[in-house]
């Protein structure tokens, strides 16, 4: 007999844009917010000149790289969830146990290095710093930024 399998309600950002568009309007913004912020302290924390032309240049592929690192990072959580490797839980209440945390805490580090990555590769190539400072905006926005969301269990909402 074929085991059932059980989406209870996979990740709250992923499943909520679908079913609540309403979202978009109140998650774009804050997110472009976020990212503007993390963005702007990193460049002052490490004296980065012309921080308004360099902030221009920047931030909205800064802010979609994100949003492309969350779907990664939620989408290995869901190809997990899919393929029945590890119990469900996580999708529900990733604070259920450590094992649910664990599995959760992969996805949030997983689009966080993707966040490195892209801004690092795609976005911070855009601007003329050296490399160091590069790598060192790039680990700012990807520590600061990553989906820490995921850990909300999905029975607040």
């Amino acid at each position: 007999m074929k085991k059932d399998i059980k989406l209870y309600n996979i990740i709250f950002p992923l499943w909520a844009f679908y079913l609540f568009p309403i979202y978009w309007i109140v998650i774009l913004p804050a997110n472009f917010i976020i990212d503007s912020i993390a963005f702007v302290l990193a460049m002052a924390a490490l004296a980065i000149p012309e921080k308004k032309m360099q902030y221009r240049k920047c931030i909205v592929r800064m802010w979609a790289y994100g949003f492309l690192a969350d779907i990664i990072g939620a989408g290995f959580l869901f190809l997990l969830l899919m393929f029945d490797y590890i119990n469900g839980s996580f999708a529900y209440d990733p604070l259920s146990s450590p094992a649910a945390f664990a599995v959760t805490s992969i996805g949030v580090v997983l689009a966080g290095i993707c966040i490195y990555y892209f801004n690092y590769n795609k976005v911070l190539s855009l601007i003329e710093i050296d490399d160091d400072k590069k790598k060192k905006i790039a680990l700012i926005i990807a520590v600061f930024t990553a989906p820490y969301t995921m850990y909300i269990p999905t029975s607040f909402f």
